[in-house]
């Protein structure tokens, strides 16, 4: 045996490996190999049960037969699959040359092709088998893009793969004795949720070859039957299996059948009103759609989807041209479950901010339900309560900004928005990179996004400009304002650099230069000088952060070359 320490010759090791081999018992050779697998590293035990599990690649290779020879379809695609599952391809992607793709692409796309081939000739067996080893190699295929950061695999063959898998389940459909279809169309949906639309459901496989109305009117009562005796303990298909039982429902009993089922059930599964509801929207019964989400209301009882239907009604009484009362539901919506985009839809629906009173009220209402931190300081961003918005601003954690109900990553754009006295974000400014946080482009109707219809796209900005002009900042704020950042700031990089907070170094140097930039506009450039002096004592033994903020500064087309060769840093 050789030295552990000393490189193990090939020649040796082989050697070595044959004598053991032949003195060795079967079942010591099983044993030895069950025990080196149990304690085999993660990244290790595929390529090592490839390697004992599969014939040798050369046995393969010598096999090759035409493509063009359909009788050989089923031999090639399971050769196919045991080619990339011992890893015979190479995965990596040329980033410099995106046309160039793996080799398995191509030969995966033409196995899908005449696979479909076989589907369209009605050689289903040969089509359902086909497409089980195809599928199992996109799998395996789309394991090795997620372990290496590559690629989405099914994203980069040609192959519709949610078309090839309505094939594959209308195929399993026709082989499959009728006693045994829906555990089977259950299995392979289950097993390939991760391919193709997730939402392949029976209009789908219908839409590859349709069935007959024998066919449907026998199979949907045993698939619905099936589907709601099999709930799963996994959220992404037990989502899937929810929304097959109202597919099912809705094929075999219409809308009225969908009705009956909300009725018992739809307090625990609300998305029943909301396929009733896209149901009569569809035929522009806005009537009957109204009558649903009040329905829904009444019963449902998670805020989420309760606001969601007060959303629904909001829209249809804008759609029936009654805006008092979509005003009425907007509001009802932003009380059930308060956030941006509701407070903006809100707005938008009369096109301008509910006068001080209607918003503090909101204020009020927030205050009590706890929680809303940042949206009460929206709220009185727009009501000019600077007071407020400074206390809040001076009590605020110096990390955690990455979270969305942070005030921070509000108040700080703002406060430097209102001390710049600003009528627009400057182009090519930091302000400009942090003021995106409080932006936040909304459709109001996210199942129909027309782009030409500017006045669908709306942000908080659209208000709060026409809020401060109304409420016009004093002297004496707008100081306290500049003192309070300027604390807020320091604190917060003070605290970033001594724990040496990497991940944030990026968004502080940009939220450093933005205050620079509103004290350039203010033309207080002595207050810039003063702050990156103090920012440089605090980071002086920090490069990183310190090259962070150099770069920061370059990328300011606010602050002149001038001043940034003038300062240190």
């Amino acid at each position: 045996m050789t030295d552990e320490s000393q490189e193990y010759a090939s020649d040796a090791f082989l050697s070595d490996i044959k004598t053991a081999i032949n003195v060795i018992t079967v079942d010591k050779l099983k044993h030895n190999i069950l025990s080196f697998a149990s304690g085999m590293p993660v990244d290790k035990r595929l390529e090592f049960f490839q390697a004992i599990a599969f014939e040798d690649i050369d046995e393969m290779n010598e096999s090759e037969v035409d493509f063009d020879d359909d009788l050989q379809l089923i031999d090639d695609v399971e050769s196919f699959y045991k080619k990339i599952s011992m890893g015979f391809y190479d995965h990596s992607l040329d980033i410099e040359n995106p046309k160039e793709l793996p080799a398995w692409v191509d030969d995966m796309d033409v196995l899908f092709s005449r696979t479909n081939d076989a589907f369209i000739n009605a050689e289903y067996s040969k089509a359902a088998r086909a497409y089980s080893f195809l599928f199992s190699a996109l799998h395996v295929a789309e394991d090795i893009a997620v372990e290496h950061q590559l690629y989405s695999a099914q994203d980069i063959v040609i192959t519709d793969i949610t078309a090839a898998k309505s094939s594959y389940l209308r195929s399993a459909f026709e082989i499959t004795e009728f006693e045994s279809r829906p555990a089977e169309i259950y299995d392979i949906l289950q097993e390939n949720l991760a391919l193709g639309e997730s939402r392949c459901g029976l209009t789908l496989i219908n839409d590859s070859f349709p069935f007959s109305d024998e066919e449907l009117e026998d199979f949907l009562p045993e698939w619905l039957k099936y589907l709601k005796q099999h709930a799963v303990n996994e959220p992404d298909f037990e989502s899937l299996r929810l929304w097959l039982v109202r597919e099912a429902l809705f094929l075999l009993q219409g809308v009225e059948g969908m009705e009956q089922e909300a009725e018992q059930h739809g307090a625990k599964h609300p998305e029943l009103f909301f396929d009733i509801v896209t149901h009569y929207l569809e035929d522009n019964d806005l009537l009957k759609a109204e009558e649903t989400c009040m329905k829904g209301i009444k019963v449902v009882k998670a805020p989420h989807k309760r606001a969601v239907l007060a959303d629904w009604l909001a829209e249809i009484a804008e759609r029936d041209g009654d805006t008092l009362l979509a005003l009425k539901y907007r509001h009802e919506a932003w009380r059930m479950e308060p956030d941006q985009r509701r407070l903006v839809t809100w707005c938008n629906t009369v096109h301008q901010a509910p006068d001080d009173g209607a918003l503090q009220d909101e204020i009020d209402y927030l205050e009590n339900i706890g929680g809303h931190g940042r949206l009460m300081a929206m709220l009185q961003a727009l009501t000019g309560d600077y007071e407020a918005i400074n206390k809040r601003l001076l009590n605020c954690d110096p990390l955690g900004w990455k979270s969305a109900r942070h005030p921070g990553n509000f108040l700080l754009p703002f406060t430097l928005i209102l001390i710049a006295d600003l009528k627009s974000i400057p182009d090519h400014s930091q302000i400009k990179v942090i003021a995106e946080d409080m932006k936040g482009i909304f459709v109001r109707w996210s199942q129909e996004m027309d782009i030409d219809n500017n006045q669908d796209l709306h942000t908080y900005m659209d208000y709060l400009f026409p809020a401060l002009e109304r409420h016009p900042i004093s002297e004496e704020m707008r100081i306290t304002l500049t003192r309070s950042v300027h604390s807020v700031l320091l604190k917060r990089i003070r605290v970033i650099s001594k724990d040496q907070l990497r991940y944030a170094y990026n968004r502080i140097a940009i939220q450093a230069t933005a205050f620079v930039e509103t004290a350039v506009i203010s033309s207080r450039e002595a207050l810039a000088e003063t702050f990156l002096s103090t920012v440089r004592s605090r980071i002086l033994r920090n490069k990183t952060l310190r090259a962070e903020l150099k770069v920061s500064m370059t990328y300011s087309k606010v602050i002149s070359d001038d001043f940034t060769k003038g300062v240190s840093i």
